[in-house]
């Protein structure tokens, strides 16, 4: 009886057909493996993405350097001793290891040489005199709109929401600096106070 039982739990001829017919012969292994070896050639060896990798961040670093922004506020319209302007608000500052500010500062440090932009502007009743500074030098002297273009002097708003009677248009200058390493650029502003 036991030997039997053995037996009935033994696999026959037809379960082992079966079994033969379901696995996956020498072809369908080949054909599998070409499409494997199909797919790994469409990768990007490790080679290739650590070389991108080092790319991007070489672009990156020129990128940053070139689109460095910088953008204060002179919010007290208070000047500091000898008409300095103090920058009591920063808006924006994308390097601020380069563009270094401190509130209430009438300097901005620009950590690293080379070509700078500046666009400045100052809104009053009356035209003010503004002389930009760097490391206590003055480098430039603004104080009269370019020419072709009339500043009249009643342009105020009297009813303007959050910038309640303030001036439209002001005196605005937008040019280039080379400066030096760790400059110090100071705006002196001589006008209204407000």
């Amino acid at each position: 009886k036991e030997v039997k039982k053995e037996i009935r739990n033994k696999v026959d001829a037809k379960d082992v057909n079966v079994l033969l017919d379901t696995k996956a012969d020498v072809d369908e292994v080949n054909r599998a493996l070409v499409d494997l070896n199909g797919q790994l050639n469409l990768k990007a060896s490790m080679m290739d993405i650590t070389a991108t990798l080092q790319e991007q961040a070489l672009l990156n670093t020129t990128l940053v350097a070139e689109l460095c922004l910088g953008r204060w506020i002179w919010k007290s319209l208070r000047t500091k001793q000898g008409g300095l302007v103090p920058w009591n608000l920063q808006t924006a500052n994308s390097d601020p290891s380069n563009l270094v500010w401190e509130r209430d500062r009438t300097h901005i440090v620009c950590a690293t040489p080379g070509l700078y932009e500046l666009s400045i502007g100052f809104f009053s009743r009356r035209r003010p005199l503004v002389k930009v500074l760097v490391n206590s030098e003055p480098v430039l002297t603004v104080n009269t709109p370019p020419q072709g273009v009339t500043h009249h002097a009643g342009g105020r708003v009297s009813q303007s929401g959050r910038y309640t009677n303030s001036s439209v248009t002001g005196l605005t200058h937008h040019d280039f600096l080379a400066l030096p390493a760790k400059a110090k650029v100071s705006l002196l502003y001589e006008g209204d106070d407000d």
